[in-house]
């Protein structure tokens, strides 16, 4: 899913769009200022404040960024207890994740992965959801997968890098997407994504479609049909109406360029494909694409 750079695009062109009305709007000449009259200065209102998240992990916090400069090879490994440890203590915690040892929920795993070693003072960190960084102070760090392929519990280690090799000072986080208007929610990045159960939001998705195919039929071709749905003659339109009648229900909600994307907590966002081949509408199951923990935007 292209989620952050489709978010990111669209969000530049608004703010762009945004400005330019700000600096040329209200043409029309206007009548100069009687002499001797001061003209009050405006007062410019005071930004609404954006609101935050806190670290995923407050150790990464405390123990800082690490090195490039560091060396990394196998040698024995010394975190694979608590590594284990963190495993063990979210299957017993969260069972509706697992099915044995198949994770069924890869979004919730990684995050509550990181949670579970933040309360035992290690600092973990991934990239891609299957291989984490773990160190308990920035003399070394070591590389763990946790996940793997066919989605089943994996505990390997895999090497060690002196001194700690993550995170990098000089790197550039993902950029927080600014939350749309009326989303109390603060900003959030995504850390890993699956597709866990059929969707929370999946029958709300559907009851917005039936809702805009009533209000707004002029947006429709209901005599062209591709799986008893009709042609969107204009997709965006038909997408960002989608998002309309969810945002009005309460939910934070965009459409990234690709899906229509939804989370009422920064816990999770589900991610929905509401148009065929971008032509048709669509209502099969196939709508529900993803989860991604934590919330994408």
């Amino acid at each position: 899913m292209k989620l952050e750079a489709g978010v990111l695009g669209r969000l530049a062109m608004v703010a762009c769009c945004g400005l330019l009305a700000s600096v040329c709007g209200g043409g029309g000449s206007k009548s100069p200022s009687s002499p001797g009259v001061p003209v009050p200065t405006p007062v410019a209102p005071t930004p609404t404040p954006v609101p935050t998240n806190a670290p995923l992990s407050q150790t990464c916090v405390k123990l800082g960024p690490g090195t490039a400069k560091a060396t990394c090879n196998p040698q024995p490994p010394d975190f694979m207890a608590e590594v284990s440890g963190a495993i063990r203590t979210m299957q017993g915690e969260h069972p509706e994740m697992f099915n044995g040892d198949h994770v069924l929920n890869t979004g919730a795993y990684a995050v509550g992965f990181i949670k579970q070693l933040d309360k035992d003072g290690y600092c973990a960190s991934t990239d891609d959801g299957l291989e984490y960084s773990i160190k308990h102070d920035n003399g070394y760090s070591e590389e763990y997968s946790i996940l793997a392929s066919k989605g089943t519990v994996r505990q390997h280690y895999l090497y060690t890098c002196e001194p700690a090799n993550f995170p990098l000072a000089d790197s550039t986080p993902p950029a927080a997407v600014p939350p749309p208007p009326g989303c109390s929610l603060a900003p959030s990045t995504l850390i890993a994504c699956g597709r866990p159960g059929g969707g929370n939001y999946t029958e709300d998705v559907l009851s917005a479609i039936k809702q805009l195919e009533k209000d707004h039929p002029e947006l429709f071709d209901f005599t062209e049909t591709k799986n008893g749905q009709p042609r969107a003659k204009d997709a965006i339109a038909y997408q960002q109406g989608v998002v309309s009648l969810l945002a009005a229900q309460g939910y934070c909600a965009i459409f990234d360029g690709e899906e229509v994307v939804l989370k009422r907590t920064n816990d999770f966002s589900e991610h929905y494909d509401i148009n065929l081949a971008d032509v048709y509408v669509r209502t099969d199951t196939g709508i529900y694409r993803a989860a991604c923990y934590p919330a994408a935007f």
